[in-house]
């Protein structure tokens, strides 16, 4: 049975309480851990639809809902003690249903055993 909850805050009998807009504006929409060396695959996500190799270093993720615009926040990180993750370039990597990520270590591509991105902003 599908129905509505309304609700201005939430309360939790010993954490204490925040508003619904924490839960809507503050919240991931997306995240996922995956493994980006060898068979490619993703370890555990929410709101994931797909995971491309597209060369060393390159990876595309796709989202099952997608964002309002490409105007949202992602973050990232990686397994490599000197590597980063570039979670993406804006204007050129965003897009409203996926996104471009790159990993390198040092100036280098790199395909990183370990891969975690989280997004943040308005889902259509």
């Amino acid at each position: 049975m599908a129905g509505t909850i309304a609700a201005d805050t939430l309360t939790h009998s010993t954490a204490g309480s925040l508003t619904t807009d924490y839960v809507v504006n503050g919240s991931a929409k997306y995240w996922v851990d995956f493994n980006g060396s060898g068979t490619v695959a993703v370890r555990d996500s929410l709101n994931h639809s797909g995971l491309v190799d597209d060369g060393p270093g390159i990876f595309t993720i796709s989202y099952t809902n997608s964002f309002n615009n490409a105007n949202y926040c992602a973050v990232g990180g990686q397994s490599d003690n000197n590597g980063t993750i570039a979670v993406p370039r804006q204007t050129t990597d965003l897009a409203t249903g996926s996104t471009v990520i790159r990993t390198t270590n040092g100036s280098t591509a790199n395909d990183a055993s370990y891969n975690h991105v989280a997004i943040f902003g308005d889902l259509a």
